[in-house]
């Protein structure tokens, strides 16, 4: 189970709009519970899509090392760690491809934002482990909350 600050999930869906038709891409902050397994989702961090060949930026992203070390020293100061990365799919469903399960490194938390002719769709949140991809729930909660 995810609970999500209100507000990331807009900020997720802004940052899918203005990169459109590139992929967007980001750090995901939070923190884990206990043995229930519950992530809180606090914040994002916005990275550059850095995939070498421009033009294949519409359906590849790639997160520099220093971007996530930048995000991780961010998340430590905020008492949070980087709990896994979210980008969009432009004009595709918000769902792993086999590009994602291909190119994933990061065994943890996955968000995907559909953007479809620049209007950001469905965002899903999934957990993979060695390309197994798990659907998760999400609950939005007021700041207060979290």
């Amino acid at each position: 189970m995810i609970r999500l600050r209100a507000g990331c999930r807009d900020e997720i869906r802004e940052h899918g709009r203005l990169e459109y038709p590139q992929e967007c891409c980001g750090l995901v902050l939070g923190s884990r519970g206990g043995s229930d397994g519950l992530c809180w989702i606090r914040g994002i961090e916005r990275v550059e899509n850095l995939w070498s060949d421009p033009a294949r930026r519409t359906e590849r992203f790639l997160v520099s090392p220093q971007d996530l070390f930048r995000g991780s020293r961010k998340a430590r100061r905020l008492g949070l760690e980087v709990l896994g990365l979210y980008h969009s799919h432009p004009d595709r469903p918000a769902r792993p491809s086999q590009t994602d399960s291909n190119l994933a490194r990061w065994s943890g938390l996955h968000a995907i934002l559909s953007v479809w002719q620049g209007l950001p769709g469905e965002l899903t949140w999934w957990c993979s482990e060695q390309g197994d991809w798990r659907a998760q729930s999400v609950e939005e909660v007021p700041e207060l909350l979290g």
